[in-house]
């Protein structure tokens, strides 16, 4: 990863696919939330998706696609995905996209920014009909035009995470299992993802998240660079009050404190991790307490990509109650919320033994 990270507020450039990447790239929409009637939902909606070839067969790896994710109080996970034939994917003014019958439609402010966005999926008995007003905004970090979080010019590589909108009330229909639940209330998130590249090429590892706690909205990455960058890192972290931004910094210090192994995927992931993110005489401690395995995606023996059994790839994504402390001055604050948070790991880390 390059140096001379900074943040600038998100812009037309990360509200728009980036075809410019080339053929085989890779570029989705990321939306989650919480409700008032305790029910959580996921979303992706993408032009392309490496890691969900494992889900739509590897004659439609390279199709468009929907997944639709709703977890209930109970904790039941449903997760659908549907892809479609790339004609099937229009990408919407002044921002969002149309793929099949499920659409994302952007609105902007005067200034350009996203004021809010509607998205309408369905798949099978799980549907998201939603409409969202943007209360903070997401970030860029870098000053340059293109946006990239890492681009080579020269390879024309690049690497984008833009979270679009940190925070939005939303207000809506979820169904589940065919049932429909209102939403009279709650907490969105959308980010954008894009990259030429494999993970496996531009990572090690990556720990990702946000959080909603009160008025506070936290948003982080941890993510290691390859060997051959010398793992450099990348940890920003941002804290919100309401729509201000009022920690921003590159020092994020993120300790996973106990890894257990998925029964699934056979893979360690953190069940409890730590954060610690310092601003001036600001300081933020967050503790992500355990919670629900979301998604869990294991790339091993996908055609395209290097994972094996013995050299394993993929992601866990949980969903949990967090405690927020910040502490200005002798001052401390403490706040309990729920975040999202995901941990993933491309290269070999941790030894294990062979599968039988």
């Amino acid at each position: 990863m390059p140096r001379g990270f900074t943040f600038t507020t998100v812009s037309k450039t990360n509200l728009a696919w980036h075809p410019e990447l080339g053929e085989g790239y890779c570029d989705w929409l990321w939306l989650d939330g919480w409700t008032d009637s305790g029910y959580w939902y996921g979303l992706t909606m993408a032009f392309r998706l490496d890691q969900a070839a494992p889900l739509v067969g590897a004659e439609k790896r390279d199709w468009p696609l929907v997944q639709c994710l709703v977890i209930p109080p109970e904790g039941e996970t449903q997760l659908l995905t549907e892809a479609f034939p790339v004609e099937k994917f229009k990408a919407e003014e002044p921002w969002g996209v149309t793929i099949g019958h499920n659409v994302l439609k952007g609105t902007l402010t005067p200034e350009g920014l996203p004021a809010g966005y509607s998205v309408k999926v369905a798949v099978d008995d799980v549907g998201i009909d939603l409409n969202a007003k943007s209360v903070a905004l997401g970030m860029q970090f870098v000053e340059a035009e293109h946006g990239y979080t890492y681009y080579h010019p020269v390879k024309k590589i690049g690497v984008g995470w833009w979270p679009l909108v940190s925070r939005a009330d939303i207000e809506g229909t979820l169904t589940f299992h065919g049932k429909e639940i209102k939403v009279n209330n709650g907490a969105g998130y959308i980010e954008r993802q894009l990259f030429n590249s494999t993970f496996a090429g531009i990572m090690a590892h990556h720990f990702w998240g946000h959080a909603f706690a009160g008025d506070y909205t936290a948003v982080w990455t941890e993510s290691a660079g390859p060997e051959q960058s010398q793992y450099r890192h990348f940890h920003p972290f941002v804290l919100y009050k309401g729509s201000d931004p009022i920690v921003s910094t590159h020092n994020l210090t993120l300790q996973p404190e106990r890894f257990v192994l998925d029964e699934i995927t056979k893979m360690p992931f953190p069940l409890v991790q730590t954060l610690q993110a310092v601003d001036g005489s600001t300081e933020v401690m967050v503790t992500l307490l355990p919670g629900n395995i979301a998604e869990r995606h294991s790339l091993v023996d996908t055609p395209g990509t290097p994972y094996t059994a013995e050299n394993p790839g993929g992601y866990i994504r949980q969903v949990c109650n967090a405690k927020i402390q910040i502490r200005r001055w002798d001052r401390i604050e403490e706040v309990m919320g729920v975040a999202q948070h995901e941990f993933g790991w491309w290269s070999q880390w941790f030894p294990l033994p062979p599968r039988e």
